[in-house]
């Protein structure tokens, strides 16, 4: 999809280019991952998201692909990931985006449920 190449990040640089995508967006490596996915464009890593358990976390796309829905390919891989692995319907970890919300709050919203948590 989108000429995109999905693989399993395990390499000490395609981590480090991971962290630089994350922090680009704001956001920090979550730690404690079970499953951490690339995804390529030619060699260059544009967009990523991992499972921690049974949340989907870190996922981050890069800004030249925003609005292309590269995040939704992201979650969707994901959550084929999850379900092969035999794990109950993961959550999604996002920030939150109410203007309501303390800088660095989070929601987690049941990604097949579509209920969503503070």
């Amino acid at each position: 999809m989108f000429g995109l190449e999905e693989r399993a990040l395990v390499s000490p640089r395609e981590m480090e280019e991971r962290s630089r995508l994350l922090a680009s967006r704001g956001l920090t490596v979550p730690g404690n991952e079970s499953v951490i996915l690339g995804f390529f464009e030619e060699e260059r890593l544009v967009a990523t998201g991992s499972l921690v358990g049974n949340i989907l976390q870190g996922i981050a796309v890069d800004r030249e692909l925003e609005g292309e829905g590269v995040a939704a390919t992201v979650t969707s891989a994901l959550l084929k990931k999850a379900m092969q692995m035999g794990r109950r319907p993961p959550s999604l970890i996002c920030p939150a985006m109410s203007p309501a919300s303390p800088p660095g709050s989070t929601i987690a919203a049941a990604a097949v449920s579509g209920h969503a948590r503070r």
